[in-house]
């Protein structure tokens, strides 16, 4: 690829601040611009610090392909990359692929399955029906004698568009099926337009797997080559008691057998060759059941924290890995662990008006404290991942001492209190 006029690397959607960061790092003889491309009524959420290292921003009605593209003549010349971060941008971002034809683009209906839960189901289905669980559409919520029928019980609700397990839900009968149904239906609308979720929302149904869920990122080439990270333990509220789908514990290194994570990585790829993807991350969760492995969901983008626990526990640079992916080079993915590192969610024990985070403190001064964020301030409605809901605040811990990495996440878990109330 000749890289001699083409320095602008486009973020479609908003960027978290590690990102300018990682780009930053990245030794590469050209010196690269970043651009962030927004819809109008979205507002560049990076802090002053690193709104200083981008080159522009660009704004647009990102409803309008004619506006997209106006925009875009102005700089596709010199576009070198172009990335999304978040889920919901994904629109955006196929529409920007659509005008800014790059040899390292993805296929743009291989990234609008890995974001339509159910459009990513049927080409598994058609792949090979036994990685994935039974399925269906759930049109309305009329559809409960249909899903009782064909799905079975327990079955699970899941929006086609939403991550990060909102509005997830279990129905153990078809009684609470019903009330799923209409909860499900009834809000959302209100939650797609909370999230500038665009698509029209869609709700899967699907059989629930019973097993232990773990997750794993890649990277693709441009000839399907796959590069895999290490495998990522996963505990779900559900592990450890709640209701609810969140992802309550992310753990590296992996307690997986050699063999285990063999086969985790053949299903994964199995999945990824069902989508088509390459010049692309892709995230991975699955799950190991009495009948093997099975495919929970993949996503072409990189998975939550992943950034951060590859770097802690494996001295990995994930995101720049998959900037050399698309210079045609070869990433450097390493496998033997450095130390241990684990993120923790958490949500309230009851929905309602968040009054105080307790054990914040005591956790800073932890040996094994890494980074601390509080996404709700006093007074903000907190409630479930299955609501809508986004968690109150995540923990990252890191050590390569095995003992005080683990003394430490078990202080985490018991000094964090959220506290709501009813009202304000």
């Amino acid at each position: 690829m000749k890289l001699s006029n083409k320095n602008i690397v486009l973020f479609v959607g908003n960027v978290p601040d590690r990102y300018i960061e990682i780009m930053g790092g990245i030794e590469i003889n050209i010196n690269l611009k970043i651009v962030v491309f927004l819809d109008n009524k979205e507002k560049l959420l990076l802090s002053p610090e690193y709104k200083e290292k981008i080159h522009s921003i660009i704004k647009c009605d990102t409803d309008s392909k004619k506006e997209i593209n106006k925009k875009l003549n102005f700089i596709k010349k010199d576009v070198l990359m172009i990335y999304y971060i978040f889920e919901k941008d994904a629109d955006f971002y196929c529409e920007v692929l659509k005008n800014i034809k790059l040899e390292n683009n993805p296929p743009i209906e291989s990234i609008r399955k890995s974001v339509n839960k159910i459009k990513m189901r049927k080409a598994f289905y058609k792949y090979d029906q036994n990685m994935i669980p039974k399925f269906m559409l759930a049109k309305s919520k009329n559809d409960l004698e249909l899903i009782s029928k064909k799905i079975g019980f327990p079955c699970i609700l899941k929006p086609a568009h939403l991550s990060k397990s909102r509005l997830v839900t279990v129905s153990q009968n078809e009684n609470e099926l019903k009330k799923n149904l209409n909860k499900t239906f009834g809000v959302i609308n209100k939650v797609y337009k909370k999230w500038k979720i665009k698509p029209v929302p869609l709700i899967l149904a699907e059989e629930m797997m019973i097993g232990k869920m773990y997750s794993v990122d890649v990277c693709i080439d441009s000839r399907q080559k796959i590069y895999f990270t290490p495998v990522v333990d996963l505990t779900t509220a559900r592990d450890i008691g709640i209701d609810d789908f969140h992802h309550y514990a992310r753990i590296l290194p992996s307690s997986l057998s050699n063999s285990d994570i063999k086969k985790a990585y053949s299903i994964a790829k199995k999945g990824i060759m069902a989508l088509g993807l390459k010049n692309s991350v892709a995230h991975i969760e699955l799950m190991k059941t009495k009948n093997g492995w099975k495919i929970v969901e993949i996503g072409s983008r990189i998975g939550g924290y992943r950034n951060k626990m590859l770097k802690i526990s494996y001295d990995t640079r994930y995101f720049e890995n998959y900037f050399l992916i698309g210079l045609n080079r070869k990433p450097v993915f390493k496998n033997k662990p450095i130390a241990y590192s684990a993120v923790l969610e958490f949500f309230p024990k009851k929905e309602g008006y968040l009054r105080s985070i307790k054990g914040t403190y005591r956790i800073k001064k932890l040996d094994s404290f890494s980074e601390m964020k509080i996404n709700s301030k006093i007074g903000d409605f907190a409630g479930f991942a299955k609501n809508g809901y986004l968690n109150v605040l995540y923990i990252l811990l890191g050590n390569k001492n095995k003992k005080t990495f683990y003394k430490d996440l078990k202080i985490v878990k018991s000094l964090i209190e959220i506290e709501t109330s009813k009202s304000k």
